[in-house]
């Protein structure tokens, strides 16, 4: 162990280590700090100090950064291939790093900055890389460096956070800004970064308000969130995942997959999974967002991880309240407790162990790392003494830190095969270190008839199915003044046969020098590895599995794309997709399709060859024709068209497109669009016309009409023109009886709606009809269209023009007509005995409804009636009777009436008897 004191505050806030095994630490102090026998004073506020380890744990080298004008603070550290040192953190005023200056606008604002220095502790370069607004503490929070020795760094910028990307030289590749909206809330920042072989970067952080990353939105619950967010490598933001709670660490394991750490809320959602406890968090996510799983360890909050060889997780941080961990117990102790938990690879806990603070809560297991020989170094501080296991750590002050160097502890280990065959099988041994007191095999139900027990420590397995199994070992170890709970795992893949593999579905023809094409197969459930052969001039850019992204390089001509499945068993056949880089499209040719449209059509098909590397066909359409999904584009050759009511036609070309270019269109394609025959208008013409004479019937004009049809009644015309077609919109037609004529136009399209019909009545001297005498005395001939009209009697005209005469006396009475179908002449001789009539001698007016009352004939209806008693008083007259007296109050008897008849001038007189009641 290593302590080193100071007189004022002091923080070791990172470990690294390099290539060589060499160690480095660092922090920022206040005042003084004793290094070795030296001291070092700090020019400002605080200052940053770095220190270089060899293995035993001797000081190789010590280093201060910064100056008397500035406040400068350390929050990460990292060595790249090379052991050269980055550093990144924040600073306030003017610093200077080795003679290179870095400052604030104004010089009391707070700034981030990077820097890198050899192994030798010389600065290289350094930079400020964060903003100019006044009273804003900026800061870079977390680094990483890749094996290109590209620098990504993440933290907080004004009151957001801040991603970027530097090269080896400290230029900037890229730079982006996330997180919440609102610039009154400060609390925005990124925690850590990591970046893998292809460029992508993933941070973890905190954000409060409405989250912006990229195109992404989020929302915080109050309080704000973590996050985990995947940027590509041109610093694009690909998917971001929030949950109530907060990260503190990001690594990458050996498989190249993401371990988080923290504290979560439960009902989180992680990745694509749902957290259901709340407490500290540890959880392993792919790089493509998908959660494998998730362990939550109640009462504790996960700070710092590391990953030792085998990929088991170690995780640093701190209980609050008793935690149960592999089946063990940890209660608190003292003021602040530190716990280092151990998982495997696949989330099962192994082991755990405390340093217990025995006086002042300000410290917690803040560091850890794990070298390549899975030495493990713990480095913060605590306030005066602690212990670790049964060991006790001592420091001089409240502020010392101190730097704990572990071997790498021997545990249980299990050995075996881990990838086996379907119907296989494998040996597995148990290592034992000696201090275990006892252990105990686990063993899977589905295996338990499939277990050979060759000893105590070492079985043989047959798997009888595809699938995940584990083995694990659970025992006891004593440690020094401890009895140490661990465990063991190991997971076992079975793999069945490979399916053959799919086709490479994706674009065979390129433009030359195209980027970003997309090559994929569906994934193969058993798949383990998706191996891609590319042709020469293809560029790989992006290998997702069973998806590649590639570019074509400007003079890649053709070649062939290959894919081959394997798994640990099996390789599949390969695949391949011809690919060319020709992409000239041909010119299109004649285009088929009707030329005469009406506007009823309400789909009309278009068709042109095929044009050679077309991808699309783009039309060309006349003013009201309308594509029938209203594009004008289709990746056919063909396209449907409906044709709108206003459209009169008119040209259709269309050419072939694809990314690298078009062909030339087609011909010009003529369409007419006829417009369907409107309705008639009114017909005009003669409503009566003699038969068999010509009448001329017209309509007014239609546009667009080609034919007119006539119908007439049946008989109203001759047979064989009673539906007749012509041209005009005028027709002249022998009329030969009444009835009714319509008229509609068609066209190529079809028959428009018919007039109204026009009724024409005819007139013949035949249709003249006899007279005859009516009741009310009238000769009445039937009314017919005339030019003149005159009556006669014994020979000499009567003044009249009326058809019907009075008749008032007996004679010779005759008819003239004169019509524009000539003259018509009738006569009749009327005589008195010509005339009839009918009076009852008797009624009953007893309510039986029969013969209730005076009934005189139709010829006296309305005449004037007068009746008279026997004494001859009149007791009854009408002026206009209509046979509705019933005798009224008149008793039984005998009465004499007079008729006046209403055609001639002598009365009717006669006697009726009235009989109430018959016996």
């Amino acid at each position: 162990m290593k302590t080193h004191k100071g007189s004022g505050y002091l923080h070791l806030r990172e470990l690294a280590y390099d290539p060589d095994g060499f160690l480095y630490t660092a922090g920022y102090f206040q005042d003084t700090i004793a290094v070795e026998g030296d001291t070092l004073v700090s020019r400002g506020y605080s200052d940053i100090f770095i220190l270089k380890y060899d293995t035993q744990g001797n000081i190789v080298w010590k280093k201060q950064l910064g100056s008397g004008l500035a406040d400068e603070r350390v929050f990460d550290l990292m060595c790249d291939q090379e052991g050269n040192i980055y550093l990144t953190g924040g600073f306030d005023g003017h610093s200077s790093f080795d003679g290179i200056k870095l400052s604030t606008i104004p010089w009391d604002a707070g700034n981030a900055f990077v820097a890198k220095l050899t192994s030798e502790g010389e600065v290289q370069w350094a930079k400020d890389i964060g903003g100019d607004r006044v009273n804003l503490f900026e800061s870079g929070y977390s680094l990483y460096v890749d094996h290109q020795r590209n620098v990504y760094i993440t933290g907080l910028y004004q009151k957001n956070l801040f991603v970027c990307k530097l090269d080896t030289d400290g230029r900037y590749i890229w730079k982006k800004y996330a997180g919440g909206d609102d610039p009154l809330v400060n609390g925005d920042s990124g925690h850590d970064i990591v970046a893998d072989s292809a460029g992508n970067s993933y941070v973890v952080g905190h954000f409060l308000g409405k989250g912006y990353f990229g195109k992404h939105y989020m929302n915080s619950e109050e309080g704000g969130e973590g996050f985990l967010a995947k940027y590509n490598a041109s610093g694009n933001v690909e998917w971001v995942t929030n949950f109530d709670g907060s990260s503190s660490t990001l690594r990458l394991d050996k498989n190249g997959d993401l371990i988080i750490s923290g504290y979560i809320g439960k009902g989180s959602q992680l990745g694509n999974g749902e957290v259901d406890e709340t407490g500290g968090m540890v959880a392993k996510i792919s790089p493509s967002g998908k959660l494998y799983w998730a362990q939550v360890v109640p009462n504790y909050r996960g700070y710092d991880v590391s990953i030792d060889k085998m990929n088991n997780i170690l995780v640093s941080g701190e209980l609050f309240d008793t935690v149960k961990f592999n089946n063990q117990v940890y209660p608190p102790r003292g003021n602040d407790n530190h716990l280092v938990t151990s998982f495997s690879t696949h989330g099962n806990e192994r082991w755990a162990f405390t340093i217990v603070d025995s006086l002042s809560p300000r410290g917690y297991a803040n560091q850890i790392l794990l070298d390549e020989n899975d030495n493990l170094y713990i480095a913060d501080i605590i306030s005066d003494e602690g212990q670790l296991g049964c060991q006790k750590i001592k420091v001089q002050s409240e502020t010392d830190p101190y730097l704990i160097k572990i071997k790498a502890i021997e545990r249980f280990q299990l050995q075996g095969v881990s990838n086996v065959c379907l119907k296989g099988g494998g040996l597995f041994s148990l290592n034992t270190p000696p201090n275990t007191l006892k252990y105990a095999w686990k063993i899977p139900d589905s295996l338990e008839n499939k277990i050979t027990y060759i000893n105590d420590s070492t079985l043989q397995v047959v798997f009888p199915q595809a699938g995940e199994f584990v083995l694990s070992v659970e025992g006891v170890l004593e440690e020094g003044c401890e009895k140490l709970k661990v465990s063991d795992y190991y997971q076992i893949k079975v793999h069945p046969p490979l399916e053959a593999s799919q086709t490479i579905s994706g674009r065979n023809s390129v433009c030359p020098g195209q980027q970003g094409e997309h090559y994929r197969v569906e994934a193969s459930p058993y798949a383990e590895k998706y191996e891609w052969i590319l042709p020469e001039g293809i560029i790989l850019v992006e290998n997702n599995e069973n998806e590649i992204v590639v570019d074509y390089e400007g003079d890649f001509l053709s070649g062939e794309i290959r894919l081959q499945i394997k798994n640990y068993c099996h390789e599949a056949e390969f695949q391949q997709l011809g690919v060319s880089s020709d992409m000239s499209v041909a010119d299109a040719q004649e285009i088929s399709g009707p030329k005469q449209l009406c506007t009823e059509d309400q789909r009309v098909t278009y068709t042109v060859p095929e044009i050679e590397k077309a991808e699309e066909y783009r039309w060309n359409l006349p003013y009201g024709l309308i594509p029938g999904d209203n594009s004008h584009v289709t990746k056919n050759n063909s396209i449907d068209i409906n044709v709108l009511e206003f459209s009169y036609g008119g040209s259709i070309t269309v050419q072939g497109v694809n990314l690298c270019g078009e062909g030339k269109p087609s011909a010009s394609f003529e369409v007419v669009v006829n417009q369907s025959p409107k309705k008639m208008g009114k017909i005009s013409g003669p409503l009566n016309v003699c038969s068999g004479t010509s009448a001329v019937f017209e309509v007014s004009e239609v546009y667009g009409v080609d034919a007119y049809v006539w119908e007439f009644s049946e008989g109203m015309v001759s047979p064989a023109i009673q539906k007749y077609t012509t041209n005009l919109n005028r027709i002249s037609l022998d009329i030969l009886k009444d009835g009714y004529v319509t008229v509609y136009g068609k066209n190529e399209c079809g028959a428009g709606e018919a007039s109204s019909a026009f009724q024409v009545t005819t007139t013949g001297l035949s249709d003249f009809e006899s007279p005859v005498i009516l009741k009310d005395c009238n000769i009445l001939y039937h009314e017919q269209p005339h030019i003149a009209l005159q009556w006669y009697k014994d020979g000499a005209a009567i003044d009249t023009d009326s058809h019907q005469l009075l008749i008032q006396e007996p004679g010779l009475y005759s008819l003239k007509y004169v019509t524009q179908c000539g003259v018509l002449e009738d006569q009749i001789i009327i005589k008195w005995e010509d005339i009839e009539w009918f009076i009852p001698n008797v009624f009953t007016p007893n309510g039986d409804e029969q013969n209730d009352t005076f009934q005189l004939s139709e010829n006296l209806y309305g005449s004037r009636l007068e009746v008279y008693n026997r004494w001859g008083k009149k007791v009854y007259v009408s002026d206009a009777y209509t046979n509705n007296w019933d005798g009224g109050r008149l008793p039984s008897g005998i009465y004499r009436y007079i008729v006046y008849p209403i055609c001639f001038e002598n009365p009717i007189t006669g006697m009726v008897s009235i009989l109430r009641q018959l016996n």
